[in-house]
């Protein structure tokens, strides 16, 4: 059984081939659960516009929700992200993409 029907879908390859960068990411990141959940919860679309505007390349609700992540360029801007919601109240974590390069 296959996760993903067709095997154009398959985001992850496209970015270690190189088609998806950091900085074009955010047109790449869909959660189908999110369109639905979305209208329902406000927050989660205030959460996400907030990263953006954060410096964000993309974002998105991960999941059924319990969780909404930002992309960003590098660890700088995305700490500089976490100190702004850290003062909101928001539990933050900065990670690091690993890689085989």
């Amino acid at each position: 059984m296959l996760l993903t029907k067709y095997e154009k879908d398959i985001k992850i390859k496209r970015f270690i081939q190189g088609n998806i960068t950091v900085e074009n990411i955010g047109g790449f990141l869909y959660n189908d659960l999110e369109a639905v959940v979305i209208d329902d919860y406000p927050v989660i679309r205030g959460l996400k516009e907030a990263l953006i505007r954060q410096g964000a390349a993309g974002s998105l609700m991960s999941g059924s929700g319990s969780t909404v992540f930002g992309v960003f360029l590098n660890e700088k801007e995305a700490v500089k992200g976490k100190i702004v919601f850290e003062k909101k109240g928001y539990k933050v974590w900065v990670t690091k993409t690993l890689t085989d390069r």
